[in-house]
C-alpha cells in the first residue's frame, strides 16, 4: 500500500460474536480500512487465539531444540569416509564404472544406522578373501560410539568376479558430543589357494 493511500484511509476495529455449528461462541476481530473508493477488511485472531498460537509456537521451538540436542548431526563437512583398497577394486555399480574413493554417510541420528551398497571386484588372477578395517577416527572417541560392519561372509572371490556387499554404519544410542566424524576404511585382499 502506498503512503498516499495510507494517509487517506481510515481504520476501524470491529468485534463480532459468532456461534459455531457445535454451539460454541467465538469472537472475531476485524479491522476495516476505508480508502474512500474501496473498503478492505482483515481478520485478526481473538486474544485467546493469539495466546494459543504463541504457546503452540513455543512448544514447537522447544521440541525442535530437544530433538536437536539428542541428534548427532552427521552431515558434511565431517562425515565423509576415505576408502582405500589393497589388491581389490571397489565400485558403486555392478558395471564397475564408478570407483568408490569416499563414502558420504550424510545425516545419522543417535541410535540410528546407515547402509551403503558397494561392489567388490577381484581384478587379479588368483582367488582372494577380503578383510576390512577402520582407522584414523576423528574425533578419537567416535570409534567408541560408531561401528562399521559389512555382510561379507569370508567367501572366496574368484578372478574377474564381482561381489555385491553392504556396509552398515551404526551410531550408539548413548553417543554424546559427536557432531561430525571422519575415518578411513581399508579393504584388503589376501590370496586364497
Amino acid at each position: 500500500m502506498s503512503d498516499a493511500c495510507a494517509s487517506q484511509s481510515t481504520e476501524q476495529q470491529h468485534l463480532y460474536k459468532r456461534r459455531t455449528d457445535d454451539g460454541k461462541d467465538i469472537i472475531l476481530s476485524l479491522t476495516i480500512y476505508d480508502f474512500g473508493f474501496v473498503k478492505m477488511a482483515y481478520p485478526y485472531p481473538s486474544r485467546n487465539t493469539q495466546i494459543i498460537a504463541v504457546i503452540a509456537v513455543a512448544a514447537i521451538a522447544i521440541l525442535v531444540t530437544v530433538v536437536a540436542l539428542y541428534t548427532v548431526m552427521l552431515q558434511e563437512p565431517g562425515n565423509v569416509t576415505n576408502l582405500q583398497t589393497v589388491d581389490v577394486e571397489v565400485y558403486w555399480d555392478a558395471n564397475h564404472m564408478n570407483k568408490v574413493s569416499t563414502i558420504d554417510w550424510g545425516y545419522i541420528e543417535v541410535g540410528g544406522s546407515k547402509n551403503v551398497t558397494i561392489y567388490l571386484l577381484n581384478d587379479g588372477n588368483t582367488n582372494i578373501r577380503l578383510s576390512m578395517n577402520s582407522t584414523n577416527w576423528s574425533p578419537e572417541n567416535a570409534a567408541e560410539h560408531i561401528t562399521l560392519d559389512w555382510d561379507y561372509q569370508s567367501q572366496t572371490l574368484n578372478p574377474n568376479r564381482l561381489l555385491k556387499t553392504t556396509l552398515t554404519l551404526n551410531v550408539d544410542p548413548n553417543a554424546e558430543g559427536i557432531t561430525s566424524f571422519a575415518f578411513d576404511i581399508i579393504i584388503s585382499a589376501t590370496e586364497n589357494s
